[in-house]
């Protein structure tokens, strides 16, 4: 999913610059028009062939990745523009993450740990995998929503994911 535009955060942030703020802005409001009525996730809107063999995933489904992505990105415009609801975007997916972890959409490691699967889709017929990417990923957004939030329950299933 490449609906956000980085780039034009990033130029914005730099220059200040009326263009570049007026490309964040309809980034932004793309990102939303896309979501439609799932508030706080994005669905992937493409098949993958792999996903469908393997795991009986068609479109839509949620991916961990995309999702990380888009509430940094998110973050950071908020930051940026200053506003609050973007600012705030990372706790959706973080509790999105608590979530899967608590329902058991995870594959578990030796010493009682676990890492969440890298997409969810009710229609899924098994778990998925976890990539290293997802899960370093993962890991990392858990720890920066804790220290945004100080909630406990992103700490909890950041130092499983250890």
């Amino acid at each position: 999913m490449r609906v956000q535009d980085k780039k034009a955060l990033d130029h914005y942030e730099t220059t200040q610059e009326r263009y570049f703020y007026d490309l964040l802005l309809n980034s932004v409001a793309n990102l939303f028009i896309f979501q439609g009525d799932k508030k706080g996730l994005w669905e992937t809107e493409y098949t993958s062939t792999w996903l469908k063999k393997d795991y009986g995933i068609k479109a839509p489904y949620i991916d961990t990745r995309h999702n990380e992505k888009i509430a940094l990105f998110l973050k950071k415009a908020g930051d940026i523009l200053d506003i609050k609801e973007f600012k705030n975007s990372t706790i959706t997916y973080a509790d999105f993450l608590v979530d899967q972890a608590e329902n058991g959409n995870k594959i578990e490691v030796p010493k009682g740990g676990y890492l969440v699967t890298d997409y969810y889709s009710p229609q899924q017929t098994k778990k998925t995998h976890t990539s290293l990417n997802h899960a370093l990923g993962e890991m990392n957004f858990l720890l920066e929503t804790y220290q945004q939030t100080k909630e406990e329950s992103y700490l909890d299933v950041f130092e499983l994911q250890l």
